[in-house]
């Protein structure tokens, strides 16, 4: 795990950490090719997306809410990918976790200036927006050279399904989701 602090910071897990859950620096994207390593994010309503290069044997998770996507974290988790595992979009297989979704995402200016493409009006609120960060991302997958039918899309609304934890339904009471990959 990493301390999580949405931005595009990389950690590259090289050895198995020696205790469980343990802090592996300050990133939100985790990369590595160790086999049985479990690099792991911890999400709430923002997306996190696993990437899968099935060439080099290499994986990312990802944290990408609002900011991480408007930063372009995944592209930055490909192009990671790329300097150490000499990683190729083509051969990647993605997988994006529930989320807060376009239909329940309510959102204000901040996100609009940020990612305008992707947000669309509330007609009953002025200055409110909704957004859809599972497009966004897996718009930009696809720009970075990504098959779009690589991308799989898990479509659940973390605000919506009470199965999921969401900061935005539950507030400070809200807890985490685990999203994380192994290589076995």
């Amino acid at each position: 795990m990493v301390s999580q602090v949405h931005g595009t910071g990389v950690s590259t897990l090289t050895v198995l950490p020696s205790r469980p859950a343990e802090r592996i620096g300050t990133a939100d994207i985790i990369i590595s090719n160790l086999r049985l390593a479990a690099p792991c994010i911890r999400v709430a309503d923002c997306c996190g997306v696993v990437l899968y290069d099935t060439a080099n044997h290499a994986v990312a998770v990802v944290h990408s809410g609002w900011r991480g996507t408007a930063a372009k974290a995944v592209h930055k988790a490909l192009a990671s990918m790329n300097e150490t595992y000499a990683t190729h979009p083509k051969n990647v297989l993605a997988w994006l976790s529930p989320c807060a979704s376009a239909s329940n995402y309510q959102v204000g200016n901040d996100v609009r200036q940020a990612m305008p493409e992707w947000c669309t009006p509330d007609p009953a609120e002025p200055e409110k927006w909704y957004y859809d960060n599972h497009e966004a991302i897996k718009s930009q997958l696809i720009s970075a050279g990504m098959v779009a039918s690589n991308i799989q899309v898990c479509s659940h609304c973390t605000i919506a399904d009470s199965r999921y934890h969401s900061y935005r339904r539950d507030k400070e009471l809200s807890g985490r989701s685990v999203v994380f990959a192994v290589l076995l």
